[in-house]
């Protein structure tokens, strides 16, 4: 095992050696682990020799698919690495927020880091290195690294600033023309201040948010999307936000002045928590925070909400710590700003809940399946040419984008295409079955017992015959389980002649019927 380690390592070595040529690696690798040690808040982080190999890749021009393929790596798990650390990495050392991997190369080119050749080939590196390299160091134990470089005013219909770096590729997509109306009415028209898209895993609520922010933004001067799937605590969201903001800061604006401040304190902060009260700088921070959103129209996008959620309890509460985010989302709601805070999440904060409706400036987009000739032009692209398949596939999987694409795969790989073979077997979820079992392990005990017993109904149910009073049932608690059910997207209401109906999700009932009830 330690000699494959050691061989593993020396073919890391090996990998983008070209980089050399062009690069003060030596100062790069130094200055790159001042910044991993400040964005971790620990002096023990190294540059790993992975994370320099992706770096020479970037600066050799290859993309991260390519550097994938050449570490014998997973594409999107690299990316996901890139998001979480070497980028992040470059953009404290930079004083820039990436846009695409390609502005790796070019904002180190900008600080300092090429080499310069001369006609006799020799290379001489730059002293501005050296000095950027002194000045990381510095900055990293006195003050926050921002820049104080006056920008023009913003323009109303170009983005002055976009950091999506996190956003997904959707340059395949289908359907969804009605909730992308409703979204853009909600957002230019209306002027929303919180949007919620949520639904069931694998309904493409990411797509739909992803895609969304490619089409409206010309409406905003700032753009900034981050994923939430790792539960980042608050303070390291506030200080992203106020890092990315200050970066445009100018004498002549107050509040951006403020974000500066903030951003010190903040970074201070998360140093040394027995020099500052946290709570007291993050309500300071929220304000401030809010301030620049008055100032400026800003699109926040943040993806994956449900992770900040306890699992087993009912739906929306928040993990221990994590409470300064429902307050965050609360200040969003009421306070006024010209901005909007846009959030994908499987499970519906409560707060989203309470203002909607009494609150026009907040509102939940609940996203079900596609359309049928939507969902059958997905299978095509997937492969699927069995015209007279297409309509079963996409009636048993409801039009769910994920389960779709992995029946789609499956099909390919396993069945060599040949759809009626497939639906021979029992059905297949895969991936998306894994994403359920997720959801499904979130839930409450109580919210299990409840979704089975709806499950078992041949027919939607009543609250009259869920709550039995022969049974002691407690309506109140029952009423409190339904509700954190329907916000989960497993349950949907309707009411006739006045009665309460409740049904199953389909594709939940399908999914417990053919492989939970299997299993036990």
């Amino acid at each position: 095992m330690a000699t494959s380690t050691s061989q593993s390592n020396r073919s890391l070595g090996q990998k983008f050696l070209e980089a050399e040529d062009n690069w003060n690696l030596e100062q790069l690798y130094s200055d790159l682990t001042t910044a991993k040690q400040f964005h971790k808040n620990s002096e023990k982080q190294k540059l790993t020799k992975t994370e320099k190999t992706v770096l020479r890749g970037l600066l050799c021009g290859s993309s991260p698919s390519e550097i994938a393929t050449a570490l014998h790596r997973n594409c999107s798990g690299l990316r996901v690495d890139l998001s979480r650390g070497l980028y992040r990495y470059v953009e404290v050392i930079t004083k820039k927020s990436l846009r695409h991997w390609k502005d790796v190369s070019v904002f180190l080119e900008a600080a300092g880091y090429q080499l310069e050749i001369y006609l006799n080939n020799e290379e001489i590196p730059t002293d501005q290195a050296v000095k950027i390299a002194q000045k990381i160091a510095e900055d990293s134990s006195q003050q926050p690294l921002t820049t104080s470089t006056p920008l023009t005013t913003p323009s109303p219909v170009k983005p002055q600033k976009i950091d999506s770096i996190e956003a997904i590729d959707v340059s395949t997509f289908y359907g969804r023309e009605t909730e992308l109306t409703t979204l853009k009415q909600w957002i230019i028209d209306d002027r929303c201040r919180v949007i919620a898209i949520s639904g069931i895993q694998g309904v493409g609520k990411t797509s739909l948010a992803s895609k969304l922010a490619g089409q409206i933004q010309e409406d905003f001067e700032y753009i900034i999307w981050r994923n939430l799937d790792h539960a980042p605590p608050f303070t390291h969201l506030l200080t992203d936000l106020i890092q990315f903001f200050s970066e445009s800061q100018t004498s002549e604006h107050p509040e951006e002045y403020l974000i500066s401040q903030l951003f010190q304190k903040l970074v201070q902060s998360r140093v040394s928590t027995s020099n500052f009260n946290q709570s007291v700088i993050i309500a300071d921070g929220i304000r401030t925070l809010i301030k620049f959103l008055e100032k400026h129209r800003c699109l926040i996008i943040l993806d994956n909400w449900e992770s900040l959620f306890q699992p087993n309890t009912l739906v929306g509460q928040y993990k221990e710590g994590y409470q300064p985010y429902g307050e965050f989302l609360n200040k969003m709601g009421q306070l006024l700003h010209q901005s909007c805070l846009l959030l994908t999440s499987s499970e519906t904060p409560r707060t989203i809940s309470r203002l909607t409706g009494k609150n026009q400036a907040v509102c939940c987009l609940k996203v079900k399946g596609l359309k049928p000739e939507n969902a059958q032009q997905l299978l095509k692209h997937e492969g699927i040419v069995e015209e007279e398949n297409l309509e079963q596939l996409v009636s048993e999987y409801h039009g769910n984008p994920l389960a779709l694409q992995t029946v789609g795969k499956t099909i390919q790989t396993v069945f060599a295409g040949n759809t009626t073979e497939f639906l021979k077997y029992p059905p297949f979820f895969g991936e998306f079955g894994d994403r359920l079992t997720h959801q499904f392990q979130r839930l409450s005990k109580t919210e299990k017992k409840l979704l089975y017993k709806i499950a078992g109904s041949t027919d939607c149910i009543t609250l009259t015959q869920l709550c039995d009073p022969s049974q002691s049932c407690d309506c109140s608690e029952l009423i409190k389980i339904l509700d954190s059910l329907e916000k989960r997207s497993m349950i949907s209401m309707k009411i006739e002649a006045g009665q309460y109906y409740y049904s199953i999700n389909p594709l939940i009932n399908f999914y417990l019927q053919e492989v939970l009830s299997s299993a036990s």
